[in-house]
């Protein structure tokens, strides 16, 4: 009598609620037949995406000029243009800062594709820097 009860009580599915119940079936191991899902890892999101989510401006541009890559910088140029924070990206920078943005600008602004952006990004630098313009050595 006993031992058909202590059967019975190990055969018992798990109460739910329980942590029994929570981690039941996860010791097991999936057949050959049986469908199986891939978990999927979340890719990691570029310097300039995580400086654009914590809405850093300026260092996203910086990241995305690091780069070297046309087609980066002129997707973050267009993102901040979205978001109406270009002047706040590109504001604010001394020689140093402003150069590699201006390098990317003069190469880029015969590109077809790039042209629109980059005009009214260096209409923009203009417009920032037009006071202080003619007093760098660079």
């Amino acid at each position: 009598g006993e031992q058909k009860g202590a059967e019975k009580a190990a055969k018992r599915p798990p109460r739910a609620g329980t942590f029994q119940y929570f981690i039941r079936g996860q010791s097991g191991t999936a057949a050959d037949d049986d469908f199986t899902v891939e978990r999927v890892r979340r890719r990691r999101l570029a310097p300039y995406d995580r400086m654009l989510r914590s809405f850093s401006y300026g260092a996203a541009l910086d990241e995305a000029l690091a780069t070297g890559q046309p087609e980066v910088v002129a997707s973050v140029l267009h993102e901040l243009a979205l978001r109406d924070s270009m002047s706040i990206a590109i504001s604010g920078r001394d020689e140093e800062g402003l150069l590699p943005l201006l390098k990317f600008v003069c190469k880029h602004i015969t590109n077809q594709a790039y042209a629109a952006l980059m005009t009214d990004t260096a209409h923009l630098v203009l417009e920032l820097y037009t006071v202080i313009i003619g007093r760098s050595e660079a």
